[in-house]
C-alpha cells in the first residue's frame, strides 16, 4: 500500500512540474499590431517563462501546413517568425504544436491571419515592361526616300490589379511610340494599342477595351473589338448572361479608345449561355445570341465597295459531347435582317445560315496503337445572309464535308472531301457553280536509327479543287466557269546529332477548260541545311529552283532561282552576337522579256552592354546594315542600288 501511495505522489509531482505553465495561452501578434497583416509583417508568439528549454525543443510552428520552425528565433520569451518571402494576399494559417515523448501531437494554438495591402483593399500590384530603341540612320537613297537622321520607337505593357475579398479590378494596356508618328492612321507619336480593364464583384463582371464576346459562331467569328461588356454568372444554374456594346470596326489608338463613340459603327448585343446538366456540363451547351447595330460591309448585293449597313442577327447554338467525349454534335442556326445601304433606299433583306457538325473519336480500337477521328459537317450560308459581327463569312455558299484523321504508330493520315455550291437561293439571274475540294495529307516518322538518314520524317500533301458551272443563269454574259487547280508537295527532313537538312519538291497546275484563262504549271525544288561551325557559329544555306510554265499556245516559261545564306555567331558569350543574311534571286523568262538579278545582304551586331538585374534595365547597342542591288539586264534604266546603316541603343525594362 505504501508503494502505491509513493507512486501516485510521484506521478502528481511530475504532472505539476510538466504543466507548471498550464495557465499559459499562446497568443500570436503581427508587427503591425492590426486585425490584419501586411505582406512583410513579422509575427510574435508569447512563450511563458516557466516553459523549460527541454520542452521548447519539442515545439513546432507551421504556416499553411509547412514547418517553418528553423526560421523562428527566440527573443525575450517570444518566438519570432519573419517570412523569408512576403506572404501572398489572402488568408494564411498559423499552427503551434508540441511533439510529446509518447509520440502525441498537441495543438497549442491555431490562428488564421488575413494578409492585406491596406484596410481598403486586400491586394494591389502593378508591373511594367517597356523597351525603347533610338537609331541613327545613314543611307544613299534618293532624297524623297531617304531616312537619314535619328528615329526612335518603343512599346510598353502596363499591368495592374487591385482587389478585396468580394471584388477585383485589373487592367492591361499596351502603349506604342514612334518618333515619326503612326502615319497615315494617326499623327500622334504616342498611341494606345490593345487594352482591357476588367472588374468583378460577386456574380458580376464588366470588361472595357479590346475583347471577344461569346463562342465562335455564325453570328460572331474572329470578332475582337473595342467596347464594353457586362456579365452575370448564375453558377447555381450553370448559366451566364452577357450584354455588350462593341465597335463594328477594328479600332486602334487613343482616339475612340472606348469603341463606343461612333454610333454609325456600333453593335449592341445579348448572349445567354447555359449548361443544364450540372454533373456533366459537357453533355449540353446552349447559347442564344442577338446583335443589332450599324457598320460597313461588302456583300454581293452592294458590289465590292464597302459601305454603311444596318441590321440585326439572332442565332442559337447547341453543342453536345457524349460517351466520354467520344461523340460531339454541334448544331447552329442564325437569321439576319440587313439594310445594306443603311439609308433605306434599298429594301431590307432577310436570310439565314445553319451549321451542323458531327465528330466521332473512339477512345479504344481493336488495335490500341490506332487513333481515329472522323466527322461530317454541313454549312449553308444564305445569299443575302450578313452578320455585322462575322464580316469574314462568305455568303451564298453551301458546304458538305467529310473528313478522317488517323494515326497508326509512326504514320498519320488526313483525308478531307468537300462539295461546295453557291447560288443557294436558286436565283435564275446568276450562275450556279459547284466545286469539289479534295485534301490528302500523309506523314511518316520512322523510329529507325540509320546513320545515313539520322532521325527522319516524310510527308506528302495533295490538294485539288474542281469548279464548274452547272447552271448559267439568264442575265450572265461572262464566260462559264470550268477549271481545276491541283498541287502536291513532298517533304523530307533529316536530323543528325549536330546538323540537319530538308528537301522539298512541289508541283501544281491551274487548268481552264474553257480556254479563257491561261493554263499554268508550277514546279519547284528546295534544299535547306543547318549546321554548326564550332560551338559559337551556325550556318543555314538554302537553294530554291522554281519554274512556271504557261501551257497554252502562248508558251512562256519563267525561271526563278534563289540562293540564301544565313549565319549566326556568338562572338562573346552573353555580350556580343552577330548575324549575316545574304540572298541572290535570279528571274528569267524564255521569251527574254525578263532577266533580273536581285542581291540583298543584311548584317547585324548586338552588344549586350548592360544585362538586366534588379531594377536596372537591359541596354543593347545595335549596329545593322543592309545592301540591296537590282540588275535589270533587259532594261538597265530600272537598275537599283542602295545601302542603309543603322546604329542604335535599345533599353528594355521589366
Amino acid at each position: 500500500m505504501l508503494f502505491h501511495r509513493q507512486l501516485i505522489l510521484l506521478i502528481l509531482l511530475t504532472s505539476v512540474s510538466s504543466f507548471a505553465s498550464a495557465g499559459w495561452v499562446p497568443n500570436l501578434e503581427s508587427s503591425s499590431g492590426q486585425s490584419w497583416s501586411s505582406p512583410a509583417d513579422s509575427y510574435r508568439i508569447n512563450i511563458d517563462a516557466s516553459v523549460p528549454d527541454s520542452r521548447l525543443q519539442n515545439f513546432s510552428l507551421e504556416v499553411d501546413n509547412i514547418d517553418v520552425t528553423p526560421t523562428v528565433e527566440l527573443i525575450d520569451n517570444s518566438a519570432v517568425f519573419k517570412p523569408p518571402q512576403p506572404l501572398a494576399s489572402g488568408l494564411h494559417s498559423f499552427r503551434l504544436v508540441e511533439y510529446t515523448e509518447d509520440g502525441s501531437i498537441l495543438e497549442l494554438g491555431y490562428w488564421e491571419i488575413e494578409i492585406r495591402s491596406s484596410s481598403l483593399y486586400r491586394e494591389a500590384d502593378a508591373n511594367i515592361q517597356a523597351n525603347l530603341s533610338v537609331y541613327g540612320i545613314n543611307d544613299d537613297l534618293p532624297e524623297e526616300q531617304s531616312q537619314n537622321g535619328v528615329v526612335g520607337d518603343g512599346s510598353a505593357i502596363v499591368e495592374g490589379i487591385i482587389s478585396d475579398e468580394a471584388w477585383a479590378i485589373a487592367a492591361n494596356a499596351q502603349f506604342l511610340f514612334n518618333s515619326e508618328a503612326f502615319e497615315p492612321t494617326s499623327s500622334k507619336k504616342l498611341e494606345l494599342g490593345e487594352y482591357i480593364v476588367s472588374g468583378e464583384a460577386g456574380v458580376f463582371r464588366a470588361d472595357l477595351g479590346n475583347q471577344s464576346v461569346g463562342p465562335e459562331s455564325l453570328v460572331m467569328q474572329n470578332f475582337r473589338r473595342r467596347g464594353l461588356s457586362a456579365l452575370v454568372d448564375l453558377a447555381s444554374v450553370n448559366s451566364r448572361i452577357t450584354g455588350f456594346a462593341l465597335s463594328s470596326q477594328e479600332a486602334a489608338g487613343i482616339n475612340g479608345a472606348t469603341g463606343l463613340d461612333d454610333s454609325d459603327n456600333l453593335i449592341h448585343g445579348l448572349l445567354i449561355e447555359t449548361q443544364p446538366f450540372t454533373e456533366n456540363p459537357e453533355h449540353l451547351y446552349l447559347a442564344v445570341e442577338y446583335i443589332a447595330g450599324k457598320g460597313s460591309t461588302a456583300g454581293i448585293s452592294t458590289g465590292d465597295a464597302a459601305q454603311a449597313s444596318e441590321g440585326d442577327t439572332v442565332g442559337i447554338i447547341a453543342d453536345s459531347s457524349l460517351f466520354s467525349n467520344q461523340l460531339r454534335i454541334r448544331a447552329e442556326y442564325a437569321d439576319a435582317t440587313t439594310d445594306f445601304d443603311g439609308s433605306g433606299a434599298l429594301p431590307e433583306t432577310s436570310d439565314n445560315a445553319h451549321h451542323l457538325l458531327i465528330n466521332y473519336s473512339p477512345n479504344q480500337l481493336a488495335v490500341a496503337s490506332i487513333n481515329l477521328n472522323l466527322g461530317i459537317e454541313n454549312k449553308k450560308v444564305g445569299t443575302f445572309y450578313n452578320s455585322l459581327a462575322n464580316p469574314g463569312l462568305p455568303s451564298d455558299k453551301e458546304l458538305i464535308r467529310t473528313y478522317v484523321n488517323t494515326t497508326w504508330k509512326e504514320v498519320s493520315l488526313d483525308l478531307s472531301y468537300a462539295n461546295e455550291e453557291d447560288n443557294v437561293s436558286d436565283l435564275n439571274t446568276i450562275p450556279t457553280i459547284k466545286s469539289d475540294v479534295t485534301d490528302i495529307g500523309l506523314s511518316y516518322s520512322p523510329n529507325w536509327d540509320i546513320s545515313l538518314l539520322g532521325r527522319s520524317s516524310y510527308s506528302v500533301i495533295y490538294s485539288r479543287v474542281r469548279s464548274r458551272e452547272i447552271d448559267r443563269g439568264t442575265a450572265v454574259a461572262a464566260d462559264p466557269t470550268n477549271n481545276m487547280a491541283a498541287a502536291i508537295t513532298l517533304t523530307a527532313n533529316f536530323s543528325y546529332t549536330l546538323w540537319e537538312w530538308q528537301a522539298i519538291y512541289g508541283s501544281g497546275n491551274n487548268e481552264d477548260f474553257t480556254d479563257v484563262q491561261i493554263d499554268t504549271e508550277l514546279n519547284f525544288a528546295e534544299l535547306v541545311f543547318s549546321f554548326p561551325i564550332g560551338s559559337r557559329v551556325s550556318l543555314t544555306p538554302s537553294a530554291r529552283r522554281e519554274i512556271t510554265k504557261q501551257t497554252d499556245d502562248l508558251f512562256v516559261e519563267t525561271e526563278n532561282t534563289l540562293f540564301n545564306l544565313g549565319l549566326n555567331a556568338m562572338i562573346i558569350q552573353d555580350a556580343l552576337n552577330a548575324s549575316l543574311n545574304a540572298s541572290l534571286n535570279q528571274e528569267e523568262t524564255s521569251n527574254d522579256s525578263t532577266d533580273i538579278d536581285n542581291t540583298s545582304v543584311t548584317l547585324q551586331a548586338v552588344w549586350n552592354a548592360v544585362l538586366p538585374r534588379g531594377n536596372i534595365p537591359a541596354m543593347d547597342v545595335v549596329l545593322s546594315a543592309n545592301y540591296n542591288e537590282k540588275e535589270d539586264k533587259v532594261d538597265p534604266t530600272q537598275d537599283i542600288k542602295f545601302y542603309q546603316v543603322f546604329l542604335g541603343l535599345t533599353v528594355a525594362y521589366q
